[in-house]
């Protein structure tokens, strides 16, 4: 069903980068309302080769701004163009979405208050992540739970985040992360599986700390010496590619290493595995 124009409200969502699995999320979203996804740039230091040959399936802008580029690859850039504040009124939203503490959502707060427009703030910090961050982003935090009119958690903790950091517990909205899992669904109704043999198991990851891989390789090599027949295939590149090589390699762990796959080809990297693997991953794209 299409939207109906006359009566469904315009909703503006401001992010950073262009990822696949949020694509398949707004295109979905964009059936809901009438969608504007303000990006702040086409790609950043946690962006990998993505591709989309067919265009964005719903109404963007990519603002291609200043950006203040981060050490760590766990962290998203800084997008400290004022340009997004037009941006956003450009598109006389109803209501605004905006990820994170950043500094975009502060244009996106500023718009918010002088329309006096509902704005929310989408995050997956829990307490856990936040341990680290420092005064200023502690501050951020407590302003934007004090403009904002809610917020959209993409889990339970980081839900009990958002509430703990001075959110109303009504106001906290729990939406997990997702995206279009058809290819996957098909892959696991129409492959054939044994129960025999290796024990395969398949990761799916950006390769850098936060994500554990090492951990999995250790984890592998107990197995192993314990005398499971472990195997591992992991799909993905970052900065720790090297160092888990070495690891693997140290550990005497098999590993097969496919690189980078577009999020398009994952279901079918997953129907080449014949045992029953586990499989890792996050928000379903590497």
């Amino acid at each position: 069903m299409g939207v109906d124009r006359r009566t469904v409200p315009r909703v503006t969502v401001v992010t950073d980068i262009v990822t696949p699995y949020a694509v398949a999320v707004f295109s979905e979203l964009a059936s809901l309302c009438r969608l504007t996804v303000i990006f702040c740039a086409r790609t950043g230091s946690r962006g990998l080769a993505w591709d989309f040959p067919s265009g964005l399936p719903f109404r963007h802008r990519v603002l291609s701004g200043a950006t203040i580029g981060r050490r760590s690859a766990d962290a998203a850039d800084v997008y400290p163009d004022p340009r997004l504040l037009l941006a956003v009124a450009d598109t006389r939203p109803d209501a605004v979405v905006s990820g994170a503490f950043s500094v975009p959502s502060l244009y996106a707060a500023i718009y918010s208050r002088v329309m006096r427009r509902p704005l929310l703030i989408q995050s997956d910090g829990t307490h856990e992540s936040e341990q680290r961050i420092d005064i200023v982003q502690r501050a951020l935090r407590r302003l934007f739970a004090r403009v904002s009119s809610g917020a959209i958690a993409n889990s339970l903790p980081a839900a009990q985040r958002f509430v703990e950091l001075g959110w109303p517990s009504d106001r906290v909205h729990l939406a997990p992360h997702s995206t279009n899992v058809s290819g996957f669904h098909d892959v696991a109704r129409d492959r054939s599986y044994e129960t025999s043999g290796t024990f395969a198991v398949l990761c799916v990851s950006r390769l850098i700390p936060r994500k554990g891989i090492d951990r999995l390789i250790a984890a592998a090599a107990t197995a192993r010496v314990l005398g499971v027949d472990v195997s591992l295939t992991i799909a993905g590149t970052g900065s720790e590619e090297a160092d888990l090589r070495r690891a693997a390699t140290d550990a005497a762990v098999p590993v097969s290493w496919l690189g980078f796959v577009p999020h398009t080809e994952l279901p079918r990297v997953m129907l080449l595995f014949q045992t029953v693997p586990i499989v890792l991953h996050r928000r379903a794209g590497i």
